[in-house]
């Protein structure tokens, strides 16, 4: 998935689902529908993302782990594209109070994340800013480029959508998320990074 090829993902997530059940490994049900509905809305399919990601939540529906507290952001995430910016903030202190008593860096960088969809999403654009930075430091941090780079061209799309575009630092965004994307060999993450870069 990080290097852009969907479909050999697809194809290698379906059968993960399906060991993963066959298996009953809550941890891996829940990691493999992570991995399956990340290729959705890498497409911008993101109420086809939410399919797996809510199956996964609604067989353990309490942010208490890594993997549920990821699948809840994702969902967050999901309700931020159907302008439910309230509810994806209800997911987003829940995982927040857990982070609070355990350290989960990788966590940690998805709540920065939808910390700042929301903010772009409300059109908050002193808010949005300094949050989106916060988020993108933390994938980098880590370091997990393919993550930046995601995160980089959603928060330009957001923006884009929300007018925002002269408040926010877009360009940056973009070519950031370009030259992650060509670190790990995505090409045509960078070509739609890139394109949103003419576009704006």
């Amino acid at each position: 998935r990080t290097a852009g090829r969907t479909r050999l993902a697809a194809r290698a997530c379906r059968s993960a689902v399906s060991l993963a059940d066959k298996s009953g490994n809550r941890y891996e049900m829940q990691w493999c529908r992570i991995e399956y509905g990340q290729l959705f809305a890498r497409a911008g399919r993101w109420e086809r993302a939410r399919e797996p990601w809510q199956t996964g939540w609604s067989e353990h529906p309490g942010a208490d782990s890594v993997p549920a507290g990821i699948l809840s952001l994702l969902l967050g995430r999901a309700d931020v594209r159907r302008d439910a910016s309230a509810e994806a903030e209800t997911r987003l202190d829940a995982v927040e109070a857990w982070l609070q008593r355990h350290r989960a860096p990788y966590l940690r960088a998805q709540a920065l994340q939808l910390r700042a969809e929301v903010l772009l999403a409300r059109a908050d654009a002193a808010a949005a800013e300094p949050a989106a930075r916060a988020a993108l430091d933390a994938f980098e941090a880590l370091p997990a480029p393919a993550d930046t780079a995601a995160a980089a061209l959603e928060f330009a799309r957001i923006a884009n959508g929300n007018g925002l575009a002269a408040r926010v630092p877009v360009g940056e965004w973009l070519r950031r998320s370009a030259a992650c994307f060509e670190l790990v060999g995505d090409r045509s993450g960078r070509e739609r990074a890139l394109a949103l870069a003419v576009d704006w």
